[in-house]
């Protein structure tokens, strides 16, 4: 299901919850770092490789900006210096009309400073907070730009102590604090002023006008200026003139008024082209805006052709931008009217059998919303305290809205009503400070800033939330009256019908990309598949379109049978002389040996090409090298939260990550392998594969710690002689609990000793998790021990459980598998090992030896490994019951005062 989300006025306000959230969760649980062998919805990264050329395989479900790139190189493009970077800041995710603006604001602040070091209350002066949504994204970059070298050059002029300097930076001020919650335009000033100060400030009550939303009077004041000839401001104020026609009419919710105002924009843009100077090239940028607002399907097709032909765009982020965002728009459309013709006739079917169908519901308001609503008009406040409930471990918490003129003695009733008490003295210092809270937050909200993003957020909505997709019966002509826009939705779209058009494409153009997008849709059945597997096997494998189509060159050869061709392909792709090496991503290096590691005859060879380079690494969604990992990580730090010094948080940080360095050069097994070895291959199998010496001694040591847990527990004594003895000289510490397992004579005291080496290893597993990281500590958050892979998995797009897709490599025999199938059946039917384990444990202290010394901490370790927190869930009943008997029995051990001392 593609979503389509057009609002994203709102996002830079959520930044600072979004970083307030992270916070919270690196200070509640951990953070997993991940190896990162392929990708299905973006290229490798660095994204400079791949714009330089490096497209590896690719794939229908990357974005669509991705896709473009592809496109261009896949027909033989290159890119400048200056489009790379246009390209890189693009892939970002940058909004159509969203301006980096960290830089302007940082350079603002520094140069203020030298005429007024005291630090404003605004948030706008805040450095720490920059990036506040209080003042995004009504102010943007250029407005800062052009306030900085404002500055600068007056205090060049007059000098950092001359008052009429002074006064200017007063009233630059009151301009930027309308950009984040005041109201109050700048002073004007007397004819006793200087003349210089006299044009700018009737410049910046012009602009504040702008910011406050104002429009009318703004564009009234601009056109004044315009026609000032001995204005500074002149040229400037002309341009705001359309900028100012531009966002009165993002912000008109009536559409014919808003046209309106978008061709009077127009016309006047059309005669700042036409005089040329020094906004030629940002009228321009903004004659593209109207025209994206105005005349969607021209301007669609418009930027088409100048993306997919045009070298030497000055403006190729933002058209790219522009294109994906209206291909997006057109999509949603499509998809609402369908949904829109689905229920109609859905409808009419059932009215057809005589059902009562009632008519639609509108749309349901949520209580909530309507108190949002009141809030953020300036209605009512809303104010919460924490207090401290009688009893209870942690405080509470009370929330109640009021008018926002509501007095203090009103408030105080409230609050000592619902909290059924009187206030202390804290209480009621919390309770004034969450109301000055309020009131500032209130002003925030009547700002011209919120009401800029909130109202373009409600002005611009199209958004489709739905699980039909893009089909191709559904793309109308005009969509596909331009090549890139036809290629792009033709790869996208998975069904016979694409697969036609692209060969037909083909044929007609010879081009790469579309013979690319004809080999990723062709399938056994395909017609003239014979032609698409002859021309491919002759490409170009000096082309940026090779990997793609070898990659499904060998897909296809192996579902028709022709699997001993398929390998040597293969064989020649992965060679380290292959000619076209240097277009090969480490992704579709590792895609191409999991093609081959299928293809293998045997274990030695399944080995070779099952081992992975991972291209990245991924903690909570941000994806990067270690180092990157490490910067950004460093980056959370904020002496709010932290009590650590700034060197001692980067220490830490660098600690954290100093083993996992080490990855980043080395190879591993990729979550395919590791469910091939854990679904497809017998004890006997992974004993085998962990005394393969061509792998690396940490892959080993994973293998054969698998086997002897299997051996255990599917109580296969000739193997646990086997993998006992290379299971202690790779992991040392086990030796102590083997000779208590070697001194095991009787059954129960060989069920003691299993239980007992499993509770205190709890790395012990007869499955393969991954292939880097493993769990060695017991605690709240992570589980060690094992938990038996599900045999489904779950398809969002059904929204069904389905059975679990593992492939089965070409050495392994039926009998192989066979035995694979039985010994997983019996180690499930043992359950997951925190249900094994405490079930062992409890009878242990209940009936085998309760007398045994290791008793009470075995119950404490069973009460631990039954946490509700623990990713399994725990079992709370098990959890009482160790409890319980630790309590009675064990009470007066070191580890009944630890669990008492816990709970």
């Amino acid at each position: 299901m593609r979503i389509v989300n057009k609002i994203f006025a709102f996002a830079l306000m959520l930044a600072v919850t979004a970083q307030q959230f992270s916070l919270a969760a690196l200070a509640c649980g951990p953070s997993f770092v991940e190896p990162v062998f392929a990708l299905e919805r973006t290229p490798d990264v660095p994204l400079e490789n791949f714009i330089r050329g490096r497209i590896g395989i690719v794939k229908p479900t990357w974005g669509r900006k991705s896709l473009f790139i592809a496109f261009r190189l896949m027909n033989g493009a290159a890119f400048s210096f200056d489009e790379e970077r246009a390209l890189l800041e693009a892939l970002s995710g940058a909004a159509p009309e969203e301006d980096e603006n960290d830089e302007a604001v940082k350079n603002w602040i520094a140069a203020r400073k030298q005429i007024a070091a005291e630090e404003k209350a605004s948030p706008i002066y805040r450095e720490r907070n920059y990036a506040s949504y209080n003042f995004f994204p009504n102010c943007t970059r250029n407005a800062f730009e052009v306030a900085t070298e404002t500055l600068k050059n007056r205090v060049a002029s007059y000098g950092a102590d001359n008052k009429d300097v002074r006064e200017w930076l007063a009233g630059q001020d009151a301009v930027f604090e309308i950009c984040s919650s005041g109201s109050d335009l700048p002073r004007e000033v007397g004819a006793e002023s200087a003349g210089w100060l006299r044009k700018d400030r009737e410049y910046q009550i012009a602009a504040a006008k702008f910011y406050a939303l104002n429009f009318d009077q703004a564009r009234a004041d601009f056109e004044k200026i315009a026609s000032d000839a001995e204005s500074d401001w002149r040229e400037t104020a002309d341009y705001l003139i359309a900028r100012t026609l531009v966002r009165q009419a993002s912000l008109t919710k009536d559409d014919a008024r808003s046209r309106e105002i978008y061709l009077q924009a127009e016309g006047h843009l059309s005669h700042l082209l036409g005089k040329g100077g020094k906004f030629y090239s940002a009228s321009k940028r903004l004659l593209g805006l109207v025209k994206y607002r105005t005349q969607p399907e021209e301007r669609l097709q418009e930027l088409a052709n100048q993306l997919a032909y045009q070298n030497g765009n000055d403006n190729l982020r933002q058209d790219l931008i522009d294109y994906e965002w209206l291909i997006a728009d057109f999509e949603a459309e499509i998809l609402k009217i369908e949904k829109q013709r689905k229920e109609a006739l859905q409808r009419a079917e059932k009215i057809k059998k005589g059902e009562t169908v009632p008519e639609p519901t509108p749309e349901r308001v949520f209580e909530w919303q309507i108190k949002q609503r009141e809030i953020e008009t300036g209605e009512k406040i809303s104010i919460g305290i924490s207090y401290q409930k009688p009893g209870a471990e942690y405080p509470g918490y009370a929330g109640i809205d009021f008018k926002f003129d509501a007095a203090d003695a009103e408030i105080l009733q409230a609050f000592e009503e619902k909290i059924g008490r009187k206030l202390t003295a804290e209480e009621l210092e919390k309770l004034k400070e969450a109301k000055e809270s309020a009131l500032e937050q209130r002003k925030i909200y009547l700002g011209a800033n919120f009401r800029f993003a909130r109202d373009f957020a409600e002005s611009n909505r199209g958004d489709y939330w739905g699980d039909d997709e893009l089909n191709y019966d559904l793309i109308p002509a005009f969509l596909r009256s331009t090549e890139l826009t036809d290629w792009l939705l033709t790869f996208e779209i998975a069904s016979p019908d694409s697969y036609a058009h692209a060969v037909k494409k083909w044929r007609e153009t010879d081009s790469p990309a579309w013979f690319a997008a004809a080999i990723v849709k062709a399938e056994t059945t395909s017609p003239d598949l014979n032609k698409i597997l002859s021309a491919a096997e002759n490409f170009d494998r000096n082309s940026p379109a090779f990997p793609t189509v070898a990659f499904h060159l060998v897909r296809l050869k192996i579902a028709i049978g022709k699997k001993a061709e398929a390998r040597k392909l293969l064989d020649d792709i992965l060679s380290p002389k292959f000619a076209g090496g240097e277009l090969l991503s480490v992704s579709s290096r590792n895609e191409f040996s999991a093609q081959r590691m299928l293809l293998a005859k045997d274990l030695s060879e399944f080995l070779k090409f099952a081992r992975r380079q991972p291209f990245a690494f991924s903690r909570d969604g941000f994806l990067g090298t270690i180092d990157e990992l490490i910067e950004e990580e460093k980056g959370y730090f904020d002496p709010k939260y932290y009590k650590e010094s700034k060197e001692e948080w980067d220490a830490k940080v660098e600690d954290k990550y100093r083993e996992m360095k080490n990855w980043e050069s080395s190879f591993t097994f990729d979550d395919e392998t590791i469910e091939i070895i854990n679904e497809r291959f017998p004890l006997e199998t992974i004993y085998e594969t962990a005394q393969n010496r061509e792998l690396p001694d940490y892959l080993r040591r994973r293998l054969m710690l698998a086997a002897f847990t299997r051996s255990i527990l599917l109580k296969r004594a000739d193997f646990v002689a086997k993998t006992a003895p290379q299971a202690v000289r790779l992991e040392p510490k086990l030796n102590e609990f083997f000779e208590i397992y070697l001194q095991a004579k009787s059954p129960p005291e060989i069920q003691i000793a299993e239980t007992w080496l499993f509770l205190k290893n709890p790395y012990l597993t007869p499955f393969l998790t991954d292939g880097t990281m493993e769990v060695k500590e017991i605690d709240s958050y992570s589980d060690g021990w094992w938990i038996v892979p599900e045999a489904t998995i779950y398809d969002y797009k059904s929204s069904e459980e389905k059975p679990k897709s593992v492939p089965t490599p070409d050495f392994l025999t039926k009998d192989q598998i066979v035995t694979a199938q039985k010994e997983k059946a019996a180690i499930k039917a043992l359950g997951d090992a925190e249900a094994f384990i405490s079930a062992r444990v409890l009878e242990w202290a209940q009936k085998l030896a309760p007398r045994d010394a290791r008793v009470p901490e075995a119950l404490y370790l069973v009460a631990e490994m039954n946490l509700p927190t623990k990713y399994a869930g725990g079992d709370v009943e098990t959890r009482e019951k160790a409890i319980k008997i630790l309590k009675t029995r064990y009470r007066r051990s070191d580890w009944a005062a630890k669990i008492s001392e816990e709970k």
